[in-house]
């Protein structure tokens, strides 16, 4: 005897979302960073997805609707899909999804940013007309995704006999300040306080940006002030 067949679902659907890469990531200020290739893999828990009107709805920039290939996952139990982001630029994912009973998902929201690019450091000296005048160092970082805190700055200062000088500058927490850069697009300036305390300084410089891509390797330099 043909009979009606009532489904009770007052269980909402939940989601599960994992990012593989081959290359470093990292996430500074709930935006995930990826310095290759990214694959965005979307795992629902939902017993009657198939019955729902129509699939998840996920979304890029809030424009963008993908085309997703949601398959059964016997062993976890679970709908997946996966998105690969390759291009350099930023994405904001929106994922919303409602079973055949109107049990609404949590929306997923997530902002990547894949950034292939290596920094690039350039240090440049203005000092007077001797050569162990004191000096002025001027830093130049180019990076789309630049934090200062990041900015590795290592000062070593000695006497002719090896011993520490005292008095200098704290050029690290100096460089770590942003109110001490100068930014213009992806150019960002910073001229540290001048060297004038006697001394035989060894200067050193290294940058990973937000994306954990390196700034080429940046040779230490040594140079003396004797006023």
């Amino acid at each position: 005897e043909n009979g009606i067949v009532y489904v009770i679902d007052a269980t909402s659907p939940f989601i599960d979302v994992n990012y593989i890469t081959k290359g470093g990531s990292k996430i500074v200020d709930s935006i995930r960073y990826f310095n290759d290739d990214v694959t965005v893999k979307f795992a629902i828990k939902e017993e009657n997805f198939e019955l729902a009107e129509k699939a998840p709805t996920v979304t890029v920039d809030g424009e963008m609707t993908l085309s997703l290939d949601w398959k059964y996952n016997e062993t976890d139990l679970v709908w997946e899909a996966s998105q690969t982001f390759s291009k350099e630029g930023d994405y904001s994912l929106n994922v919303e999804f409602t079973d055949a009973s109107g049990n609404s998902m949590d929306v997923y929201k997530s902002n990547i940013c894949v950034d292939k690019t290596l920094p690039v450091v350039s240090v440049s000296a203005e000092k007077g007309n001797t050569e162990y005048a004191p000096r002025i160092l001027t830093v130049k970082v180019n990076e789309e995704n630049f934090d200062c805190s990041d900015v590795n700055v290592d000062v070593i200062a000695q006497n002719i006999t090896g011993a520490y000088v005292s008095g200098i500058e704290d050029y690290k927490q100096y460089a770590k300040n942003p109110d001490n850069w100068n930014s213009v697009g992806s150019e960002h300036t910073l001229e540290l306080p001048v060297f004038d305390v006697d001394a035989i300084y060894t200067f050193d410089i290294s940058y990973t940006d937000s994306a954990t891509n390196e700034a080429p390797d940046f040779p230490a330099e040594e140079f003396i002030v004797d006023t």
